[in-house]
């Protein structure tokens, strides 16, 4: 694993060596480097053979053209060549032109198979490798903490695990691939060697000052590659923020000025990515004259310095025009692995910061369900900071099984925070909570939420069927099931309206369907799960006098039909006064608890607040005195 100090580094945007940046990617992702770099270089290296082989076949194909296609003379003067004729006359091979240059051919021939071999398993290992660490990405985030989750960012977590890791798992095989490069770079260096020490060794002097020349070139890309990772960042949180928010961007009237944040941000990301394209563009500029100039300067000093043959000097000068190409890729991978280098380090922190940050999974009981009580004892929590304000002070209350129990309390009383601590999204700094008896972390995660159905204020919902969107959660439950479900949540009438019943799309967020529908149908989706506690969290808020009496009924049903424990947040009054509980939050503490019965009959913040909402309703407007 990552070192404490390089984890540090890449956290505080310190810049480690790319190549260890890469190391590090391949650590934490679990990619199987060797495996997959044995068989991309394997290929690569067939391709090179057969590359060479048939490069070899120029030699005796110019010594045969020069000799005039003399066989007795070239036998006479070579061993080799010797050795050659009597190979193929054993086989029945003649050797004439034609025959050398097909041999040359179908070497040539082989070496485009294999590379297309190479090509193709590469492509689709790299996009399966994508997928793998996206997925794990998700998968991490799924189950990050509560607390965690509140600090970060949608449109960098969706840029980071789409545009950043696709970046920085192509560093990977750009390794891969330059290793293979390499190899067939002393492949070629080694037949230069062999033809022509002094050379070959002019030629090293020449290639170390052309990248000496362009060792700046090369680092700018780094730091482009930084500018780049954050221009990303910026144009998908942009995007996410404002389509979320479309109807405040219309109602604002400032389409024209997003539309112009969003040009500039485009803008910004196109000049650094064009920046770097441009660098890569220079590269063959600068390469390519210079490899023409050395090619006619060794030839200059093959031919009148070293009095080198005719025909080994052309050998040399195309090994040369054959290396050069090799050593400019090789050149072009390194700053393509430059320019991913934030990508890497984007990807690396990412991934270390969701590892770290997953939920614990609990003890080792199994959850069945709540037969007696759930119980808090001395219970408090607080949000960020060590010393910030607490959020539950030292709560202590029971909230009964098979029973109604709703929480009020004015906003920033600890609703939320309190029913988020039942099924372990967040756990409590102090105190102790108990399902029958029994300490909640001593039960699994899992079973614990199997057992916990949630319905939110705004109901969650995504571009599927109704019949799909009451699956979401238990998707073995049958049809009968999914109908009865939507009866006791008082969905059925409106579902039997809808074009398609069930089986209707009802759009991205239930656009196709009222407030009080959506509720409704996201109720369903809850008692669809046959969980032992239904929670629900301000559901009625925003809906209308009779949309929220339909849901008032079917809260009421469905306690009487299921004998599940509600623990329903209320901001109006109306869906907790038939509860068999009500308790009463303020400040972090319980401050009173009973039926609303027994609580209308105390002066107490809900008997205040109850009579102010319904003088409010009922006297209407106020006049210029009360303003």
């Amino acid at each position: 694993m990552m070192s404490k100090m390089d984890q540090k580094e890449i956290k505080s945007g310190g810049r480690l060596p790319v190549w260890r940046l890469v190391r590090k990617h391949i650590e934490i992702t679990g990619f199987s480097f060797k495996k997959i770099a044995f068989v991309i270089v394997g290929l690569k290296l067939a391709s090179t053979l057969f590359e060479g082989m048939g490069f070899a076949m120029l030699l005796p194909i110019t010594e045969f053209m020069i000799a005039g296609q003399d066989l007795a003379a070239l036998q006479a003067k070579s061993d080799l060549w010797r050795r050659l004729v009597e190979s193929a006359d054993s086989i029945g091979i003649p050797v004439n032109l034609f025959t050398l240059l097909s041999m040359s051919f179908v070497f040539i021939l082989f070496r485009q198979l294999f590379q297309y071999f190479q090509v193709s398993y590469e492509i689709r290992k790299a996009r399966e490798f994508d997928r793998q660490v996206q997925v794990a990405a998700f998968d991490k985030s799924l189950r990050m903490r509560l607390s965690e989750i509140d600090m970060s960012r949608t449109g960098e977590f969706v840029n980071d695990i789409t545009n950043e890791v696709s970046r920085a798992n192509s560093a990977i095989f750009i390794v891969i691939s330059t290793i293979g490069h390499v190899l067939q770079l002393l492949l070629y260096v080694g037949v230069m060697v062999t033809i022509s020490v002094w050379l070959s060794l002019a030629l090293l002097v020449m290639a170390l000052v052309q990248v000496r020349l362009m060792r700046g070139m090369m680092s700018k890309s780094q730091d482009i590659s930084e500018q780049i990772t954050s221009c990303n960042q910026s144009l998908i949180t942009f995007l996410v923020e404002r389509l979320r928010s479309l109807r405040l961007v219309r109602l604002s009237g400032t389409e024209a000025t997003e539309l112009n944040s969003l040009d500039q941000l485009v803008r910004n990301l196109n000049q650094r990515a064009i920046s770097i394209q441009m660098i890569s563009a220079r590269i063959p500029i600068i390469v390519e004259p210079m490899a023409v100039l050395m090619i006619f300067m060794l030839m200059y000093v093959g031919t009148d310095l070293l009095g080198m043959q005719i025909e080994f000097l052309v050998m040399f000068a195309a090994s040369t025009l054959r290396l050069l190409p090799i050593l400019q890729q090789i050149m072009i991978s390194y700053q393509n692995v430059l320019s991913v280098s934030a990508s890497l380090r984007t990807t690396i922190n990412r991934i270390e910061v969701l590892s770290e940050s997953g939920e614990p999974t609990g003890g080792p009981r199994k959850f069945e369900g709540l037969k007696d009580a759930i119980k808090f004892e001395n219970v408090s929590f607080r949000y960020g900071f060590e010393n910030g304000p607490l959020a539950l002070d030292n709560i202590s209350l029971e909230i009964p099984a098979g029973k109604i129990t709703g929480l009020v309390g004015p906003s920033g009383s600890g609703k939320s925070t309190l029913i988020d601590l039942l099924p372990m999204l967040r756990d409590p700094i102090g105190g102790e909570i108990q399902f029958d008896g029994i300490p909640r972390d001593e039960f699994s995660v899992q079973s614990l939420r199997t057992k916990i159905a949630f319905v939110p204020q705004s109901p969650q919902v995504f571009n599927e069927s109704v019949e799909q969107h009451i699956r979401y959660g238990n998707p073995d439950i049958s049809k009968e099931e999914i109908i009865k479900a939507a009866k006791l949540a008082d969905a059925e009438e409106f579902i039997g309206e809808l074009p398609l019943g069930y089986d209707t799309l009802i759009g991205e967020n239930g656009i196709r369907l009222s407030g009080g529908q959506r509720q409704r149908l996201d109720l369903a989706r809850a008692v669809a799960r046959n969980s032992s506690i239904l929670i629900l969290d301000e559901p009625a808020s925003g809906l209308d006098a009779d949309a929220e009496e339909h849901f008032r009924r079917a809260l009421v049903r469905i306690k009487e039909n299921t004998g599940v424990t509600i623990v329903l947040i209320a901001h109006g009054f109306s869906t907790v006064v038939a509860a068999d509980q009500i308790v009463v939050l303020r400040k972090g503490h319980v401050e009173e608890s009973g039926t609303h019965e027994f609580l209308m009959k105390s002066s107490s913040w809900y008997a205040q607040a109850f009579n102010k909402q319904h003088h409010a309703v009922l006297s209407g407007p106020l006049s210029d005195a009360e303003k």
